[in-house]
């Protein structure tokens, strides 16, 4: 079920804007702070042919209502957008002939690098020092042999 609000929006713009096809836009955001929607684009369905919407997002204009925060909506609404830490990015797609809204999300993926084993020597006193030779020192001395 898609939140009432999303589906008034839709709806507003539909209504002002009726040969509007469909609106995609980008966005973006990590370490706890949202970076902005980018690549907005806007076609239109008419006399059938598809073209951009002349002034893009910046023109769709309809009384009391900001697109930005219909975005936000979708976002909230799918939940799984995260602007924390590693954070996450992804895309919108409005497909009005369709009825459709999808979601792409992206969050980064952790890998993990092995950097090797050192040794560790105690001395009889407890104090710990490093060995004198390096895990380097050590794979050269095996691609000698």
């Amino acid at each position: 079920m898609t939140d009432k609000e999303i589906v008034l929006g839709i709806k507003k713009i539909k209504q002002a804007h009726p040969t509007i096809s469909s609106i995609s836009v980008q966005f973006e955001g990590s370490g706890d702070s949202f970076s902005d929607f980018y690549n907005h684009n806007v076609l239109t369905w008419s006399g059938g042919t598809f073209s951009t919407f002349e002034g893009g997002i910046s023109a769709i204009n309809v009384d009391g209502f900001d697109i930005g925060d219909l975005f936000w909506k979708i976002i909230e609404e799918d939940g799984r957008a995260d602007f924390n830490n590693e954070g996450s990015r992804g895309s919108i797609n409005i497909d009005f002939k369709e009825g459709v809204i999808k979601i792409n999300v992206e969050v980064p993926e952790t890998i993990w690098e092995e950097l090797g084993e050192e040794e560790i020597n105690f001395k009889p006193d407890y104090g710990i020092i490093k060995t004198e030779k390096s895990l380097s020192d050590l794979r050269k001395v095996k691609k000698a042999k």
